[in-house]
């Protein structure tokens, strides 16, 4: 999933001078819109930052990701399989536990934070042995 998630540039980032179709994007993704509820004048005015339905669906997992959002069932992905990305996400940037998510991770994945953790020490020290 690493060159799925190297275009996404942080949600922080976008928002200083931040234009008022991203701004409206963000709040789509924030307010869990499928494509089909997002209204046609919007998607005709904003065809650049909106794209077509796949390019929603493509871009509207990461943003919710950034933005801690959890699963919705709009979405195009499974719930287990947003949630096993998540977890992607953040072990290949290194990052913590995604606390946010543990009730669903546990229950659909298995995946405590103690295991979360003796992976991602695991795959340091077998990235230094290489």
């Amino acid at each position: 999933y690493p060159g799925e998630w190297a275009g996404v540039v942080s949600v922080a980032q976008r928002m200083s001078g931040v234009n008022p179709g991203l701004k409206l994007v963000l709040d789509l993704v924030k307010k869990q819109t499928s494509w089909k509820d997002i209204p046609k004048d919007v998607k005709k005015r904003y065809h650049a930052q909106l794209g077509t339905q796949e390019k929603w669906e493509r871009l509207r997992i990461p943003w919710a990701l950034q933005l801690h959002i959890p699963h919705h069932r709009t979405m195009a992905l499974s719930e287990s399989r947003f949630y096993n990305r998540a977890l992607e996400a953040f072990r290949v940037k290194l990052m913590p536990y995604p606390y946010h998510y543990q009730r669903q991770i546990i229950n659909l994945l298995g995946i405590t934070c103690v295991k979360y953790y003796w992976d991602l020490i695991a795959d340091a020290l077998m990235s230094v042995c290489d």
